[in-house]
Parts: C-alpha cells; structure tokens; sequence
C-alpha cells in the first residue's frame, strides 16, 4: 500500500463527542509529517473550527487544511490555495427551498459565518472569532432580512438545520429534486451545495496539486458528507461508528472513533507500526 496523502473528517472521526485529540493521533501527525506524507483535515466545518482542532492534532504552518466540506483549501498559516462558491443564484434558488423548514439557517463564507435562528437552536454567536495569519475570522447572528440581504452572496456553503425530521425530509426531497448536492453531519442538519462541490472535490484538487494519484489517497469519515471524499480515494476507510450507508462505500471499516480508529489503521497500514 503506497499512500501518499491523509485525508480525515473531525467529528466522529478522529473527535469523539466530547472528547478531545487523542496522543495516538498527534503521534501519527508527526510520524507522517517524517515521512513526507502529508495529513489533511478535510471537515464541513468553518475554517477557524477546523483550524483549532486541526492545530490540537499538531497541523501548522504550510501543513494543508480543508474546510467548509473541501470548499475551501488553505493552509495553517492562513493561506488561502483555492475556493469553489455557489454561485449567488443558485445560493437564492437554496434559500427559497429552506427558509420556511428550517429553524437555523447558516452561510459559510472564507471570513465571516452568517447565522439566523427563529427558536435559539443554534448557539448565538457574535463579534470577533479569532486572528489567524493576521486575518479575522468572525460570526454574525442575523435577522432573516439582514441574511436575505448580506449571506447569499457566493457562500462555499449553505446549511438548513430543524430538529423536525420531517421538516428535514420535506427539505431534502426538494433540493435532490432541484439537482443539489445535499448531506449531512449529524442527524439535524442538511449541508447544501452545487454538484461538482464537496470533500471529494477539495481532495481531489489538493492532490492535482500535490501530483498525487488516487490510488495512492486514503480517506476517513463517519457521515454522509463524507461520501464523495470517499469516492475520490483509493482507500476508503469509515469508522466503525460511520453510518450504514459509509461503511458500505469503504473498502476497510476501521475501529470506532472513541477507539483511535483512524491513529490505529494509519498505524498500521501506512506506517508499519505494530
């Protein structure tokens, strides 16, 4: 096995809930880092989010970063190497399908995360999120006017949020009906974007740029968001606490999360650790 670049989903992956970066992971960070194989965090998470987490791992400086579902490349030290937005129409034809089944409507944008709420189900956030490279990060809790007005505008990705399945079912339908991309994190949310956007397409430019093959790409997730990163690499690992319809895109089932499945089959399979 010739693996080249690491891929891997945060929660649920290398994050249990409510836990923290293993030393099993930092140590095969480092180890990777030795042999000139680079390890990527690839989350639908915001860019400052991922960045915390990706920094606790032992990621820095020129190490490769991909955020808001792969929609965003860039690097630790805040460089920015690509971006791929919805385009502004398309991001209003979304917003018509979801503004009246959802009770948190989000934008991710490079700098800014833009968040309304009618019933308080996501946590508000306001002001500055933090400095990395010199650049501000920060979020804003808007009314569903501001949002129509200001998070439209070539967003890198959309989310709908409602804890009424059938909300999110209604929702769902009609976005896949309308040739979306449509997936989802947890069991509350939908993540919203155009076809030709998502993991697999940030991995696969990240490794046009690298030279890399995709044979020669390993992948971990848990979710379905994960999906088209797994379509993208050669080797497809999902964890053993993934979802059904993961697990059966993969081409190796790792131990669970809460386990150090990914630290473990890395370990093992690429390092040649015992």
């Amino acid at each position: 096995m010739n693996i080249r670049l690491i891929a891997t989903d945060i929660d649920g992956t290398i994050l249990p809930p409510g836990g923290a970066v293993s030393p099993a992971t930092r140590h095969v960070v480092a180890q990777c880092r030795l042999k000139n194989i680079p390890f990527v965090i690839c989350s639908g998470r915001w860019y400052p989010n991922a960045h915390a987490t990706a920094l606790d791992a032992g990621l820095s400086g020129s190490d490769y970063l991909l955020a808001v579902n792969g929609n965003l490349i860039a690097t630790m030290d805040g460089g920015v190497i690509a971006e791929n937005p919805i385009p502004t129409s398309e991001a209003e034809r979304i917003h018509a399908m979801t503004r009246e089944d959802s009770e948190t409507l989000m934008s991710f944008h490079r700098n800014v995360l833009y968040i309304t709420s009618r019933t308080g189900f996501f946590p508000r956030h306001e002001g500055v999120h933090g400095t990395i490279g010199g650049e501000e990060y920060r979020c804003e809790h808007l009314s569903m006017a501001e949002y129509e007005r200001r998070a439209l505008k070539m967003p890198l990705k959309l989310e709908a949020l409602n804890r009424d399945q059938q909300a999110l079912e209604r929702m769902r339908h009609r976005l896949v009906a309308a040739g979306l991309s449509v997936s989802s994190s947890c069991p509350h949310n939908l993540e919203i974007m155009t076809q030709k956007m998502g993991k697999g397409h940030g991995v696969s430019r990240l490794a046009e740029i690298l030279g890399i093959q995709k044979s020669e790409i390993m992948v971990f997730g848990d979710y379905t968001n994960d999906l088209d990163m797994f379509q993208a690499a050669g080797w497809p690992v999902a964890v053993g606490n993934a979802v059904e319809e993961l697990k059966n895109a993969a081409r190796m089932i790792a131990p669970r999360c809460e386990e150090d499945g990914v630290a473990r089959t890395i370990q093992k399979y690429v390092l040649g650790e015992q």
